[in-house]
């Protein structure tokens, strides 16, 4: 039922487009009714559900939005249990891959280790669909396994050769679907395969070169046969974001060429790189060039986080230009150097054909791309949320690249999160990003990356801790008092970071990333020990409160 329902989606969506059914009642009846199903399965535990029915319920999920992480672990529990990897076939385990990419759950290592230990036996069963499907899953989640992504392309170049003999796709022998029956290869079989093999990275491209080339020659001898842009609109016979894939994977391709590690790896890359015919406005890179500048003018409402970050870097380049006056001098508030000359929103990076959500360009000469990240860039489930997906990583390495390794920063959502409110916060965040920590501590009264100063804490029993007196910004954590140490927890904004039996003294808490020097007094009289032993990193996840506990021994 829920893959039926997946099937349904469209066509409700259309007719609630054309206004025949009410918005409301047609999403709210839907949407219930898959989730009254998806608790089913899960109370159940998929006891008795055949491969097929597991596949089939993650993967209309996955299609309809619902990314109920708690589900799809149950999902990935069945699909590791002996009768599920016996009796799979490759479709199956496309298609739970593929459920998984959809809502970012990255699963342990034990179910790639099921998954390679299945398919190696059934590599030639395994269709031109599954193996883009499975790679580029893959990919988006960042488990590349190289002994089965080697098997997969493999034998999608091998299908791709039998198709160019005029031998079907699908008729090598034992083949899941043969004859008539098998699926037709379609472009984006290619493009998805040769997408995640330029994710996984360069030197993935250079161990698969055959491979490679074999896909490429393939997607180029399409866009001839099929009459390139003449034929079906703009994209030619390629959907759209097959041409934006194949214009990644030139892009890394050309980063090869140009500054690959070995004159061979060069040359390699060189040849891969020229497959795609360049010449003529109708070529197939000069469409998949089109389609990326295409997809960088729907540039997308702009998030609430985005916004908080722009105005955080907008007042801090304001107050930088009232410091410094007219004359060039400054009152001694706030001198930092260098000093921010232009903050450009969505500014356009013609090299990539792409887009930065912030570039800042500092009076050095200095051009810092700062992108803004939401959930949506990173792992939706436990303990993988901060793991960001396969394209945020092909992005970043592609930015580094023009930019140069250090001039491009990231604003991981729970990261803002903990400063966001305190504007003091904020810029200090944000300046720390852009300099560096060392950068930014340098500057007077400033902190580093995220960094805010703690506020003194007096001991419980009178007396005043070393210090000075308490900053009017209460950080947002605070000690407890529990077994031989003391451990930190966080704590609302708006708190002080008073409490316990202990001293929190002259720490630097860079919000929501890394504690660092955080020092715990048992008592005065042992506090330099304490002091020494205690100087130490923590970690914690500012957005769903979990903390990973600090426990300091017994002086």
């Amino acid at each position: 039922m829920l893959y039926g329902m997946a099937l349904l989606q469209p066509y409700i969506s259309a007719a609630v487009q054309a206004g025949h059914c009410d918005t409301n009642a047609a999403a709210t009846c839907l949407t219930a009714a898959a989730t009254a199903l998806a608790e089913e399965c899960k109370r159940r535990s998929f006891r008795s559900f055949e491969p097929q029915h597991l596949a089939n319920a993650a993967w209309a999920l996955g299609k309809m939005g619902q990314a109920d992480q708690a589900w799809f672990a149950a999902a990935v529990a069945a699909a590791q249990r002996p009768a599920f990897a016996t009796a799979a076939l490759p479709m199956h385990w496309a298609q739970l891959w593929y459920a998984l990419a959809l809502v970012r759950h990255h699963p342990p290592p034990q179910l790639m280790a099921c998954t390679t230990a299945a398919l190696e036996g059934q590599v030639r069963r395994v269709v031109s669909q599954g193996c883009g499907v499975l790679l580029w899953s893959f990919a988006v989640l960042g488990v590349w396994e190289e002994r089965l992504a080697g098997l997969l392309l493999g034998r999608l170049a091998e299908l791709v050769e039998r198709q160019q003999q005029g031998q079907p796709a699908g008729t090598a022998g034992g083949d899941e679907r043969a004859g008539s029956n098998a699926p037709r290869m379609v472009e984006q079989d290619l493009t998805n395969a040769l997408w995640a093999v330029a994710v996984a990275g360069q030197s993935t491209l250079a161990a698969h070169a055959r491979e490679v080339g074999v896909l490429l020659r393939e997607a180029a001898r399409r866009w001839e046969q099929g009459g390139g842009s003449r034929a079906g609109g703009a994209c030619g016979p390629f959907p759209k974001e097959a041409l934006q894939q194949l214009w990644q994977v030139q892009l890394e391709l050309k980063a090869i060429e140009g500054g690959g590690s070995s004159d061979g790896g060069r040359r390699t890359a060189a040849a891969l790189s020229s497959i795609l015919p360049a010449a003529g406005a109708g070529s197939l890179l000069a469409s998949a060039e089109r389609a990326a500048q295409d997809e960088r003018l729907q540039v997308e409402s702009v998030s609430n986080l985005q916004r908080g970050v722009i105005a955080a870097l907008r007042r801090l380049q304001k107050r930088q230009q009232q410091a410094r006056g007219a004359s060039g001098s400054h009152d001694g508030s706030f001198a930092p150097t260098p000093a921010i000359i232009s903050v450009q929103q969505e500014a356009l990076v013609p090299a990539l054909n792409g887009r930065v959500d912030v570039l800042v360009e500092l009076s050095d000469g200095q051009r810092k791309v700062v992108e803004v990240d939401g959930p949506v860039h990173y792992m939706g489930n436990s303990p993988y949320e901060h793991t960001k997906d396969g394209r945020t990583a092909l992005r970043d390495r592609q930015l580094a690249r023009v930019f140069g390794q250090g001039n491009v920063g990231c604003v991981p959502y729970w990261e803002w999160d903990a400063v966001q409110g305190d504007q003091a916060a904020e810029e200090a965040y944000v300046w720390g990003l852009l300099v560096g920590e060392d950068g930014a501590n340098e500057e007077k009264g400033q902190a580093g990356r995220g960094v805010v100063t703690l506020p003194t804490v007096k001991p419980q029993g009178g007396g005043v801790a070393a210090g000075g007196e308490a900053t009017t910004s209460a950080p947002p954590w605070e000690q407890m008092g529990g077994g031989e140490g003391r451990r930190l927890r966080r704590r609302s904004v708006e708190e002080t970071a008073a409490g316990g039996d202990g001293v929190l003294e002259g720490q630097r808490v860079q919000v929501g990333v890394w504690v660092t020097q955080v020092h715990l007094d048992d008592t005065h009289r042992h506090g330099r020990q304490c002091h020494y032993w205690c100087s130490c990193h923590l970690s914690y996840n500012s957005l769903r409160g979990h903390t990973r506990d600090l426990h300091a021994p017994a002086c």
